[in-house]
């Protein structure tokens, strides 16, 4: 949310454009936008995909949401965060999509920790999963980066922990809830996450899921017994 919304208004001049990185409730964002437009100023709903590793390396992705006229004058301002930037349609569209890929992050983290477990079974190693999945058609960069983070047990690459990770399945919930439809893997994937949670893991880093997999594995992800 923007702090000091009157005192923004107040110190800008009609023409300006306010361009809000933040993840918050869309409809928040676009009371915010109303009081701006009064004073004759726009509102880009910007909203960023990445941790700070993927923002150092410029592959974030940042979703824009708002009028096409106002990216195409002020496009230059996202462009300076990240190489992947993608006007997504209008205001509220590139916060849609943030909380879509705060869908498919936590799910294919998951996914990966999940086949590691398994493999651990009979006795494959982890390393050899990796080696063998890593580069091929079946991979994605989601197992690449945090597949080598559960393959080294070092979790302190990241700058989010599996409990930040739920807040954000949360509102990702929150608007399944809202637009209606089913969504069995986020279901799936927020119960096994907040288990997880229960059991101590909540501030590690998404990647230690895998411990939980591994050291747990009594429980099922409703956290009835096996």
């Amino acid at each position: 949310m923007i702090s000091g919304l009157d005192r923004l208004v107040s110190s800008m001049a009609p023409g300006g454009l306010v361009v809000d990185l933040g993840t918050f409730l869309i409809a928040a964002k676009r009371d915010q936008k109303k009081a701006l437009q009064k004073a004759g100023v726009d509102m880009l709903d910007c909203a960023v995909s990445g941790n700070q590793r993927y923002i150092n390396a410029r592959s974030a992705a940042l979703f824009v949401g708002g009028e096409a006229r106002d990216y195409q004058r002020y496009a230059a301002a996202p462009a300076a965060i990240t190489d992947y930037v993608t006007h997504v349609g209008e205001f509220g569209a590139g916060t849609t999509l943030k909380l879509l890929a705060s869908l498919l992050v936590p799910i294919q983290t998951l996914a990966a920790a999940e086949a590691f477990a398994l493999a651990s079974r009979p006795g494959i190693s982890l390393q050899t999963v990796f080696d063998a999945i890593q580069g091929s058609q079946v991979s994605s960069a989601m197992f690449e980066t945090r597949g080598a983070m559960m393959v080294s047990g070092d979790y302190r690459g990241g700058d989010i922990t599996l409990q930040g990770y739920c807040r954000n399945v949360a509102k990702t919930m929150e608007l399944a809830s809202e637009l209606g439809g089913h969504y069995p893997l986020l279901s799936a994937m927020e119960r096994c996450f907040r288990n997880a949670i229960e059991a101590g893991y909540g501030q590690t880093e998404p990647s230690g899921i895998i411990e939980f997999l591994l050291k747990d594995r009594s429980l099922m992800p409703d956290g009835t017994s096996s």
